[in-house]
């Protein structure tokens, strides 16, 4: 059984795709342009992409784009140097830059630079560091087995602006070291995690590797990434190459994670056949918005079409349902600022209709769904003859005096029956529980509406694949009655519930 799991589409068992709309107003709110951009060190060898012909078309372009913040990697120090008096002077809509970054090969002028330039009349510096990717990172030196020092540049800002903090980090990972990315993507959470009281934190960088890598799943189990929902095929390295760019790898990233900030949207510059090329990368830039104001109308949950027979995986259902109950909107402060109505809502995935319901919302960032999976059969033991929890829907054993919390009946493609049936009164059964699934906001590539225009949508994904699994090692394919691994099971079922706003 375990080999025949092993083949199952993890895609195919997503059954319940929830979307959660709704109409925000945000009006006049700052936001935070950010750019990480890998501008290949001044080397001579390069001809006529070497840095002194490349340098004018890269100012007027940093003029051009005028980002808060901006994340260089492998500059000298005499492009350092060139950068300072190009932006520390530069005066469009009165924006001045301030530089924190040392060389990483003796911590002061030495070798490639990873330095970050922030708008001084905007934010004023807290305090910063660099750290080298070592086993040593408080001075300058090589880790694992990388091929050359690697540093991360830190910078902790006051955003006048917002009135908050802002953490910034800019990384260029090893080229060679497979083990000097794993442990140099460990050493920077480790790093950010003690910035535990700062809630808005980005990481830039060129970390040299594709998103499947094992150092960036690292990073995105932390951070959600900014270009997650950009074409694969709009890559960063072009290797002084357009024309290849279709085959350029996405390896420079910014990722993210923002309680007073949203993603607005993500863009890969100079990609424009007719402009110069402005080095070996393309510039990543991200806007972030500010948003703080009303949200105004109501939430839809709509499950999409979605045939309940799935010809392509190893499942065939013939019922599914599912108590859902107490669903609240909450901020980033995990205050209620949306209810609904109703205290349980029978999900009866065969009928959409009866996952279309609206709750209305109050104002404010929504941040998190807390919801209610199952009943509490306690406080409803006798039954409602009425709506949701009426025991003629099919969900309530009499004769265990309580709800059926989730419902599987179907087979599998090898034939083996699921009758699956959770739930119940008795105290060892008592598993309806109540979590908080963080609303995940990704990167998109349709055009981005003024915010008086904007709709967000919230996509609620079930994932019956942990669930499954738990069935296959527990060897029990049918469930007619509680048994004490009932609550192991809605945990699974839990454990399977997250949201994306797109």
């Amino acid at each position: 059984m375990k080999k025949f799991l092993a083949g199952f589409i993890k895609n195919s068992v997503l059954i319940a795709l929830i979307a959660l709309q709704c109409h925000t107003s945000f009006g006049q709110n700052p936001k935070i342009k950010v750019m990480s951009f890998n501008l290949r060190y001044n080397n001579a060898n390069d001809g006529e992409n070497s840095w002194p012909n490349r340098s004018e078309s890269v100012k007027h372009f940093l003029w051009s784009e005028s980002p808060d913040i901006i994340g260089f990697q492998e500059v000298l120090h005499n492009e350092v140097l060139e950068l300072d008096r190009a932006l520390f002077n530069y005066n469009f809509e009165k924006r001045q830059y301030e530089r924190v970054g040392v060389g990483r090969e003796d911590g002061k002028t030495a070798g490639e630079y990873s330095p970050i330039y922030f708008r001084s009349n905007r934010f004023q510096l807290i305090t910063s560091k660099t750290i080298w990717l070592s086993p040593t990172p408080s001075k300058p030196s090589k880790g694992w087995d990388a091929a050359c020092e690697r540093i991360a540049t830190f910078v902790l800002l006051f955003d006048k602006n917002s009135r908050d903090t802002l953490l910034v980090v800019n990384s260029h990972w090893d080229h060679v070291g497979m083990e000097a990315r794993k442990h140099s993507a460990e050493l920077i959470l480790n790093e950010m995690n003690n910035f535990s009281s700062i809630h808005n934190k980005i990481l830039i960088g060129d970390f040299n590797c594709t998103q499947n890598d094992d150092a960036l799943i690292k990073l995105k189990g932390a951070f959600t990434d900014a270009g997650a929902g950009a074409n694969e095929k709009t890559g960063t390295f072009n290797n002084f190459k357009r024309e290849e760019n279709k085959d350029a790898p996405r390896i420079d990233y910014v990722f993210y994670t923002m309680q007073d900030f949203g993603f607005h949207s993500y863009r890969v510059g100079n990609t424009n056949v007719n402009e110069p090329l402005l080095s070996d990368h393309f510039p990543v830039v991200v806007e972030f918005e500010k948003l703080n104001a009303s949200i105004n109308g109501n939430f839809k949950f709509n499950l999409k079409s979605q045939s309940l027979q799935y010809l392509d995986s190893v499942l065939h259902i013939d019922v599914l349902k599912c108590y859902v109950g107490k669903i609240e909107i909450l901020n980033s402060d995990k205050q209620v600022i949306g209810k609904d109505a109703l205290n349980y809502r029978l999900l009866d995935f065969s009928n959409a209709e009866s996952t279309l319901f609206s709750i209305p919302v109050n104002s404010g960032y929504s941040s998190y769904i807390r919801l209610t999976l199952g009943v509490d059969s306690t406080t409803n033991a006798a039954g409602v003859h009425c709506c949701a929890l009426d025991p003629s829907n099919g969900m309530y054993w009499s004769w265990q005096s309580g709800y059926i919390q989730f419902k599987l009946e179907g087979k599998e493609k090898d034939g083996t029956a699921l009758n699956l049936h959770l739930g119940g009164f008795s105290n060892m059964c008592m598993s309806s529980q109540t979590i908080e699934i963080p609303i995940h906001r990704l990167a998109t590539l349709i055009p981005i509406l003024p915010p008086e225009n904007r709709t967000q949508n919230l996509s609620i994904h079930f994932d019956l694949w942990t669930f499954l699994e738990l069935v296959h090692e527990n060897n029990e394919y049918s469930l007619m009655t509680p048994n004490t691994h009932v609550t192991q099971y809605i945990q699974a079922l839990c454990s399977s519930l997250s949201a994306q706003m797109q």
